[in-house]
């Protein structure tokens, strides 16, 4: 199973034991990056305009949350922002 690692200074270090991201498009899909994402998530409760942001006001669940910015990550590296039809892409003002 891949594992991530947040040091004292809050720098991740992420083992993907057998299976490297070779390219962006597999780093992106891989559960390993959700998974990042998922915590990500978690820790901007406290940042609440960011976390309804990335949330959708809270009209997803965390995990659900994760999933669909997850996907919507992988858009943006195909696509320009304004051929994207996602809630994300609706505050432009919020784009991390």
């Amino acid at each position: 199973m891949n594992k991530f690692y947040m040091t004292e200074n809050k720098t991740f270090v992420m083992n993907y034991n057998r299976i490297y991201p070779r390219n962006r498009e597999s780093l992106l899909k891989s559960k390993t990056f959700r998974a990042f994402i998922l915590y990500f998530i978690q820790e901007q409760k406290e940042y609440v305009e960011l976390y309804n942001y990335l949330t959708v006001n809270q009209k997803y669940t965390d995990e659900q949350a994760a999933e669909a910015f997850t996907r919507f990550l992988r858009q943006l590296s195909i696509f320009e922002l304004e051929e994207l039809d996602s809630e994300y892409a609706n505050d432009k003002n919020m784009l991390l």
